[in-house]
């Protein structure tokens, strides 16, 4: 265990170093033309992870793992796939984690290099229901979040900006083959909001421009028995957010986008575990594992920093790729998991061949009040990027 440790320490010191070494250089304003016609769309992938703070200790990698709820969002096969601790016909589970705003003033929220944005505040809370019932599973997952972020308007005057983001998936999933086969599918919400601040209150905000749509997720789980080994697959349908409120090209000097472009996501892992015992009250474990991703185009799309500066900022001009690893263990028996993970986030833009992230992350068991208790957290960080997690829920 402690040559385990050693080396997940010893990854962690070269991946710090590596952030040091080769993080993208900073774009300049400069470069890019302004924008001056609201003849282009806004570019809203999700090249960073998101999700619990066990998804994001592993660097993102569980479309194999896909174990709970808050593996909804990353392949929906995984509402009908039973944990070793599920033994009754009905079974639920149930996730809330909270993000805490990233440390530093200088965020870069899509790796589009520019200067010029600070962050204000940063709220990210996400949870979900999943139920089982036999073979047949079902779910809801929300995930809310808040960015307020500051741009240099005219005359380089500083102007605060709200986005809000919300989505809200319903899905089903059905267990094929008994511990082998899964399939599920889910159905997706997605609101945007844009709002920009005139006033000293809480709720002194205009609001600017406002998005809807929605779209669909396939996932399937191939697990080999006795073996360790699964495999995962998940598709996400492209969507075009369309203008819900605000009709104007041009609001407060600053032109609004036609459409908000969340392109096609498909994601292919693998995840294999090793328990350090055949005996079956044997706890400890590795899990390691393995997701590529790859992130369709959006056609005549700005970043969202591009657009805060109004700044012609290309993004998704091509398919962009990413690769994620997680590892994770129970390194003391019924009482601790520990995660690290990095991951190349995808780049959005063709001037950069992306960003380096590390991760990591813990469990520990708390105490039993009616049920067992474990606080989790997570940390993700990368060049003018960070993002800590907090979590509670159920120990098993």
């Amino acid at each position: 265990m402690s040559r385990i440790l050693g080396t997940v320490h010893d990854l962690l010191l070269i991946g710090s170093a590596c952030l040091a070494c080769f993080s993208a250089p900073r774009a300049l304003a400069q470069d890019y033309p302004p924008i001056t016609a609201s003849d282009f769309n806004l570019d809203y992938s999700e090249s960073t992870v998101s999700g619990s703070s066990r998804i994001i200790g592993m660097g993102g990698a569980f479309a194999a793992v896909a174990e709970g709820v808050a593996a909804f969002p990353m392949n929906p096969a995984s509402l009908s796939r039973r944990t070793s601790y599920s033994t009754d016909w009905f079974d639920y589970d149930i996730a809330l984690d909270w993000l805490i705003p990233g440390v530093g003033s200088d965020m870069d929220l899509d790796n589009s290099g520019l200067p010029g944005l600070s962050e204000g505040s940063f709220t990210f809370i996400l949870g979900g229901l999943g139920l089982q019932f036999g073979r047949l599973g079902a779910g809801v997952y929300f995930r809310g979040r808040n960015y307020d972020l500051s741009a240099s308007g005219a005359g380089g005057t500083p102007e605060a900006f709200q986005f809000t983001l919300l989505e809200v998936d319903l899905g089903v999933s059905y267990e094929i083959v008994s511990g082998a086969l899964y399939l599920g599918a889910g159905y997706a919400g997605a609101f945007l909001d844009v709002k920009r601040r005139v006033g000293t209150g809480l709720d002194d905000f205009e609001k600017l421009v406002g998005f809807q749509s929605n779209f669909l997720r396939l996932g399937l789980l191939l697990c080999v028995p006795e073996s360790g080994f699964s495999f995962g697959a998940s598709f996400a349908y492209p969507a075009a957010l369309s203008r819900t409120v605000g009709g104007d090209e041009a609001v407060a000097g600053r032109h609004m986008p036609r459409k908000v472009l969340r392109p096609w996501e498909v994601t292919l892992g693998s995840s294999w575990r090793w328990n350090f015992s055949p005996a079956e009250e044997e706890r400890r474990f590795l899990r390691l594992a393995l997701d590529l991703l790859l992130i369709g185009p959006s056609e005549d799309a700005v970043t969202v920093q591009g657009f805060l500066l109004q700044l012609r900022q290309r993004a998704g001009e091509r398919p962009s790729f990413g690769v994620r690893l997680g590892a994770e263990s129970e390194v003391i028996a019924n009482r601790l998991q520990l995660r690290a993970g990095s991951y190349l986030e995808p780049a959005r833009r063709s001037d950069s061949w992306g960003r380096l992230h590390f991760t990591a992350g813990a469990d520990v068991r708390l105490f039993q009040l009616v049920w067992d208790w474990k606080l989790s957290f997570a940390a993700d960080i990368a060049s003018r990027y960070s993002n800590l997690c907090l979590g509670v829920g159920f120990w098993h």
